[in-house]
């Protein structure tokens, strides 16, 4: 991200992009750790532990993001309200989970984990990638505000996506994950 930061800002002609991604970089060094420590939660299925974390973050991230906005700082304020939002999900995963889900990196296993990163990764990256391309090309073509209108209806066309099926989808995994553990039969 940081070695792109620069070709991409001058690519939409918007310096302010550049530094932009390179404080969005610091969510990638952070979110590893809380990522680990969640998906131990929900093996547990902790759902109330989860539930309170990610309300605590998302009022860090609103918070953070409107006072940002409100005093000036535009766009920045988005940045800083993701770093802000990652920052107290670690401490809150910390603090709640009373230092149990506490991941600390190893490197025993780094070429399995590497070959799964990389194949899971990339993915993902692609799919994010064939879903936001509108996006590059509306800002390329059309400008930010253009970006802004399409973002917002796209976002009212996932709604359902987004507050149903993502709060289902991970309680399922989880119970379906503890049943294949058990030795039960899914079916």
């Amino acid at each position: 991200f940081l070695g792109g930061a620069e070709p991409i800002a001058r690519a939409f002609g918007e310096p302010r992009l550049g530094v932009i991604i390179t404080l969005l970089a610091i969510v990638f060094l952070i979110s590893p750790f809380t990522s680990m420590s969640l998906a131990l939660l929900r093996r547990r299925m902790d759902f109330a532990l989860i539930m309170r974390v990610s309300i605590f973050g998302s009022v860090v991230h609103a918070g953070v993001g409107i006072g940002l906005a409100a005093n000036g700082f535009g766009a920045m304020a988005l940045a800083g309200a993701s770093i802000a939002a990652v920052i107290a999900n670690a401490v809150a995963v910390l603090v709640a989970g009373r230092g149990e889900v506490l991941v600390r990196p190893s490197f025993s296993a780094w070429r399995r984990v590497t070959g799964f990163g990389l194949l899971a990764s990339s993915s993902h990256v692609l799919t994010e990638l064939s879903a936001r391309l509108p996006e590059i090309v509306l800002g390329r073509v059309l400008g930010f505000g253009a970006v802004g209108y399409y973002s917002r209806a796209a976002s009212f066309v996932t709604l359902f996506n987004q507050t149903v099926m993502q709060a289902i989808g991970p309680v399922a995994i989880g119970g379906f994950a503890k049943i294949a553990r058990d030795g039960r039969d899914i079916a």
